[in-house]
């Protein structure tokens, strides 16, 4: 079941909603643990967000890209948040840059309060991104602009 899951990601070191993996496992050992589990291939969040910090704490090449996908697909805080901080103390090389181009791209996908508390986690100036920077077309969904925007951007 997704509770025995969860408590079976827990109890390798992926915590709670804000703890950071311990990083005590293998990427071979997460090969294993994914071949026999499909934990990448899950859509349930609970999930997704408990190996993704595994795998970042691994230092895992799939971490990186697993954890951006995440996070730029739903934008709730309870995954959010320990996730960018996750890849921000991944051993993975290039993850703190990462973790900050990505919130930077996408800042305004997530609620004021989110974008607030990830970019103090990140040392990102939320006020530097309001003159411009990381405001393309491709930061926020087409869903959270208004209907004459969105028309505009098809």
């Amino acid at each position: 079941t997704t509770d025995e899951k969860v408590a079976f990601l827990d109890g390798l070191g992926a915590g709670g909603e804000d703890a950071v993996g311990g990083g005590s496992l293998s990427t071979a050992t997460l090969d294993a643990l994914d071949g026999r589990y499909g934990f990448t291939a899950t859509a349930n969040s609970e999930i997704r967000s408990r190996w993704v910090k595994l795998l970042l704490a691994a230092g895992s090449e799939r971490g990186g890209p697993l954890c951006v996908d995440f996070v730029t697909s739903q934008g709730r805080m309870k995954f959010v948040r320990p996730l960018y901080r996750a890849l921000a103390q991944s051993p993975l090389a290039g993850a703190k840059e990462l973790a900050v181009a990505t919130f930077e791209k996408h800042h305004l996908f997530y609620h004021p309060i989110c974008r607030k508390m990830v970019a103090s986690d990140l040392g990102v100036d939320l006020a530097a991104l309001a003159d411009g920077a990381g405001t393309g077309d491709d930061a926020a969904p087409s869903w959270l602009l208004p209907a004459a925007a969105a028309g505009a951007l098809l």
